[in-house]
């Protein structure tokens, strides 16, 4: 069974929780099995280059509360 694991932001906090999931001493996570939620283009560009993980943006509001 593969495993992802989803950072929702990828600010200074959430890179930092990134690297470190990635750097681990123990096994842990490759690139491959990290996407992170990221609004904000360049930092997205900046965290895939980087890092080598997926990034992905927020999906648009739909509109209609509780109807989504």
């Amino acid at each position: 069974m593969k495993r992802t694991l989803a950072i929702i932001g990828g600010g200074n906090m959430g890179e930092a929780l990134l690297a470190g999931l990635l750097a681990g001493e123990r096994p842990g996570l490759t690139p491959g099995e990290v996407v992170v939620v990221e609004q904000t283009p360049a930092r997205a560009a900046h965290l895939t280059e980087k890092y080598g993980v997926a990034v992905t943006g927020l999906a648009p509001r739909c509109g209609r509360p509780r109807r989504c």
